[in-house]
């Protein structure tokens, strides 16, 4: 794990993550629809917030 803080105060941290993934997994409509999504208002399409569901 890299830690690193800028000057004017911002905290970054990143990992590598060296697991395997399956390509071509499909996510469903219903499944997308569960998902508490936003969109940013630059870009949403690029630029978005995933929050926990309230189950």
């Amino acid at each position: 794990m890299v830690r690193v803080e800028t000057n004017t105060g911002l905290k970054v941290e990143c990992a590598l993550d060296t697991r395997t993934y399956h390509k071509g997994v499909k996510v469903s409509d219903a499944q997308m629809a569960k998902l508490n999504i936003s969109g940013d208002a630059f870009h949403p399409e690029w630029n978005y917030t995933i929050t926990p569901r309230n189950v």
